[in-house]
Formats: C-alpha cells, structure tokens, sequence
C-alpha cells in the first residue's frame, strides 16, 4: 500500500483526541458472577488534576492521542459479595466532558428533589 502526501500547503490532519475512559481495577474481576450483575457499594471520591492521563501506559497506541487538560476522579467502593477491601475506580475525563457530567449530575439530584415535593 502507498502513503498518500497530502497536498502541500494543507494542514495536518488533527492529533485524535485522547478517550474519556472509566478505569476498573484487575481485582474486581473476580467479583462478578457469572450469573449477573455485582453491586459495589459508593464509599468515598477524590480528584486530581495532574492532566496525565490514568491509564495511558495500558491504553494500546497511546501515544498517537492528543492530551488536552484533564482531570481524574477516583470512587472508592467496596464489594458486596465475596471480596474484601476497597477498590478504586477511576474515571479519566478531558475538562470539557468532567463539567458536563457535573452540570448532568446536579440536573438529576435537582430532578429527583423535586419530584419528591
């Protein structure tokens, strides 16, 4: 197969964007029945900005995505079947998509109240 140069003068084709992803730890593979879902219970969130994103070192190819600013958040939940201990979740969001899943979840805790008066 041959390269094709674009033609001179036009631009580069823009890096592709670095994916939003949700990160779940090895551990709780086991956790899963083969028979259904598994419910992990909330117990605590964090956050950080340290725009490196989480998982970059598993992602295949990484290196080819543009970063732009990013955020982490970080859920802690624990297991309610046969795992002990917490287990970390993390959830790797450009900036962007981070405010609208904020501004979306306080639409919803708003919703919810209200429907409750």
């Amino acid at each position: 197969m041959d390269l094709v140069k674009p033609p001179a003068g036009s631009p580069a084709a823009p890096a592709p964007r670095y994916p939003n992803m949700v990160i779940f730890p090895r551990a709780l593979r086991e956790a899963i029945p083969e028979y259904g879902d598994r419910a992990l219970v909330f117990d605590a969130v964090t956050g950080a900005t340290d725009n490196i994103p989480a998982a970059t070192a598993g992602l295949t190819g990484a290196s080819r995505f543009a970063i732009a600013p990013r955020a982490q958040a970080k859920f802690v939940v624990h297991e309610t079947g046969r795992l002990d201990g917490q287990y970390a979740i993390w959830m790797d969001l450009d900036t962007e998509t981070m405010r609208a899943l904020g501004r979306f979840l306080c639409d919803l805790a708003d919703r919810a109240e209200s429907q409750q008066q």
